[in-house]
């Protein structure tokens, strides 16, 4: 059963020293948080829409009650029906252009062909339409461009999207390493990978078991089992 009670209790153990006031817990919603003036952002719904934590039960179904309020999720995951409703779609052709323009404008003190590189990256992502098309995700481009800045290596082949995903790989265990290896530019891909290779042999069995369960959320279950291989 829903109490009003349990829920202004959650809300006001989440109040710092310094927010505490006189109110009681029981007129903490109605007396604080004016529903008419006040805009809910409830993040993250798709982490916890399958399993529920009963103490938040009731603090959810009277959130998604109020007025004003703003819920974020993964689309395969949102079974809430809104008459509004917001798509991020990752970036659009003209934002590739900008970030990657931004991207080695601010490293011109570094490299010394910082435009020239950034002229040759989008000429290149722009002639090969498998790479266009992943480098619509920020998260890509932000690898590629950072693997640009080091080295054309991009440039060297034609590059289908496993072999892009292989250089992606060596370069963020080379970014990994750099903690505990000093001379990390001189290891060969072969000494990089052995040197990785627990690591990289635990999230390729976090992946499978991902893919097996049809998930991408990864829960304490399947890093139990990745961990246990």
């Amino acid at each position: 059963m829903c109490s009003s009670s349990s829920t202004n209790a959650s809300v006001s153990s989440k109040l710092t020293p310094r927010q505490t006031i006189s109110f009681t817990k029981d007129n903490l919603l109605t007396t604080v948080f004016d529903a008419n003036k006040t805009l809910w952002i409830l993040d993250g719904y798709d982490e916890i829409v399958q399993n529920i934590p009963a103490y938040l039960k009731c603090l959810l179904k009277q959130l998604l009650n109020t007025p004003h309020h703003i819920v974020t999720s993964r689309p395969y995951l949102n079974t809430l029906s809104y008459d509004a409703k917001m798509e991020i779609t990752g970036f659009k052709d003209e934002n590739i252009k900008e970030y990657v323009e931004q991207f080695f404008n601010q490293m011109e003190d570094e490299l010394d062909n910082a435009i020239i590189k950034s002229q040759a990256l989008l000429k290149y992502l722009q002639t090969n339409r498998s790479i266009w098309g992943v480098a619509h995700m920020p998260v890509n481009l932000e690898v590629i461009c950072s693997i640009w800045s080091n080295e054309d290596s991009l440039e060297t082949k034609d590059l289908t999207i496993t072999s892009l995903y292989n250089v992606m790989t060596e370069w963020l265990c080379r970014r990994y390493l750099t903690r505990i290896h000093k001379q990390i530019l001189q290891l060969s891909k072969d000494e990089i990978d052995q040197y990785c290779q627990k690591e990289l042999e635990f999230l390729e069995s976090l992946a499978f078991h991902a893919m097996k369960n049809n998930t991408i959320m990864i829960q304490p279950l399947l890093l139990k089992n990745a961990l246990k291989e």
